[in-house]
């Protein structure tokens, strides 16, 4: 099976410009975020960064990244992006200002620029972390990648199963999902 491979297009660091975070009901251990960023992008696409982070934070801590975007490039033209991902609040220090969020991200990525055009039809990658400033300004630091399509050419075309399986060979059965609603 043939390994994955990878191109560094970027590296992004953006800061944070504001924030909020609203507790969510019942009981407050989850909550909803808001965040304006800026940022600049470096690397074979380089520009300003503009955005949004609407994260959620779990009740165990982690982070679901929901990040959305342009790259303003040098030229005017534009590059939308948005990143999903999760964030786990480890390693934490001692001192709050030693505090990583390991942040892991798939990357969508939106432009007519010509030589940009091919990022509009691939999945990117990216790594990265939350770390903060010696003035305790937090930032979001992350490489992305652009994941390089190969052919699965050591891979078998055949069905996964022998017979042909139809819905009618799994019904749903309502009245048993009902029946089984009423004994919990």
């Amino acid at each position: 099976m043939a390994g994955l491979n990878t191109k560094l297009i970027y590296s992004l660091v953006w800061e944070y410009r504001e924030r909020w975070r609203v507790p969510l009901p019942p009981d407050g251990h989850e909550s909803e975020g808001f965040a304006y960023v800026e940022g600049q992008v470096e690397g074979a696409i380089t520009g300003r960064f503009r955005g949004i982070n609407a994260s959620r934070q779990r009740s165990d801590g982690r982070f679901l990244t929901d990040a959305r975007g342009v790259i303003l490039l040098a030229d005017g033209t534009a590059v939308s992006v948005e990143y999903r991902g999760v964030g786990c609040p480890y390693p934490r220090g001692v001192e709050p200002l030693d505090d990583r969020t390991k942040v892991t991200v798939a990357a969508r990525h939106q432009t007519q620029d010509p030589e940009w055009q091919h990022l509009n039809d691939v999945v990117c990658i990216g790594t990265g972390e939350n770390r903060f400033t010696d003035d305790g300004t937090r930032l979001a630091l992350f490489d992305i990648h652009e994941v390089i399509w190969q052919p699965l050419s050591d891979r078998p075309t055949a069905r996964p199963t022998r017979d042909g399986v139809t819905i009618e060979d799994h019904p749903f059965d309502l009245d048993a999902l009902r029946r089984q609603r009423l004994i919990d």
